[in-house]
């Protein structure tokens, strides 16, 4: 079941090491001059500012280490992150798919539903045919019409937005059309004018040494790796790629051990000639 895959990985997540493990996001905003003994930003940065707040994006703004005799500096950083009310209102505006919790949805369904008419029913499990649970890695659109607990949540979190969620929701709401007639930010665009110098998720430092620990095991083969936490931190598409690097070295041991007698011959014999 997810809780069982989840839960080590959860728990290395509440591991705080500084500010920035509280927040999802960061900014980093050229400083463009100095007035007053102060830093001053563009004002196409301070309008970046503006939006995020329309956006109600939770702001931390810091300055970065001084490298200038006079104490200034040349960046800011701004570390941003969403309120979950904010999140919830958004992955309801998008219909986020978010996966299902298997035991709360075997309730629904067995139970069924008299005022729309629809009769409750069990689905069997077959492990002969598939070792999933009929219930389990189910998605299902979020709405906030339907009850909350449906959603399926690490261990000890009371909503499911676990990191990996927060992330995608963030990114996506980043670029969002914000109210007050302001246009949305085009992340990419910004980047090649110079008007931001990053914009970066920001690392999970205890999630992140569990999967070093996880991941880099010498004894571990690569079909062997945690191919969920993979995923957990750093996406779909690059769990889905060391999925398949692992499938794809499962079968290649197949010509490996084929070829085996033959560079034995081939040593023994100290032919190494290639035919004509």
């Amino acid at each position: 079941m997810p809780a069982k895959v989840y839960d080590s990985f959860h728990q290395a997540s509440n591991i705080q090491n500084d500010k920035a493990d509280d927040y999802d996001y960061c900014l980093v905003l050229p400083v463009v001059s100095f007035e007053n003994n102060q830093e001053q930003l563009s004002k196409e940065a301070l309008k970046c500012i503006t939006t995020l707040r329309l956006l109600k994006f939770e702001l931390f703004p810091y300055k970065a280490l001084s490298v200038r005799d006079d104490g200034l500096t040349d960046e800011i950083f701004v570390l941003l992150r969403a309120p979950y009310d904010k999140l919830r209102e958004f992955a309801d505006q998008i219909a986020n798919k978010m996966l299902l919790d298997p035991e709360v949805l075997q309730q629904l369904v067995e139970r069924g539903n008299e005022a729309e008419n629809i009769k409750g029913f069990k689905i069997a499990h077959r492990p002969d045919v598939v070792k999933y649970q009929p219930y389990e890695y189910i998605y299902g659109e979020f709405s906030m019409k339907l009850p909350y607990e449906l959603y399926w949540k690490e261990q000890g979190d009371e909503n499911p937005f676990r990191d990996y969620e927060r992330l995608k929701l963030t990114s996506l709401l980043l670029e969002s059309k914000p109210p007050g007639g302001y246009d949305p930010l085009d992340i990419a665009k910004l980047l090649k004018t110079e008007v931001i110098k990053g914009c970066f998720p920001l690392t999970n430092r205890g999630k992140s040494k569990y999967l070093f620990e996880e991941w880099l095991d010498m004894y571990k083969l690569p079909w062997q790796s945690p191919f969920y936490h993979v995923r957990e931190y750093f996406g779909e598409k690059v769990g889905l790629y060391f999925v398949f690097l692992g499938h794809y070295s499962l079968w290649l041991c197949i010509p490996a051990f084929i070829g085996i007698p033959f560079q034995l011959a081939v040593i023994i014999t100290g032919d190494f000639s290639l035919s004509a």
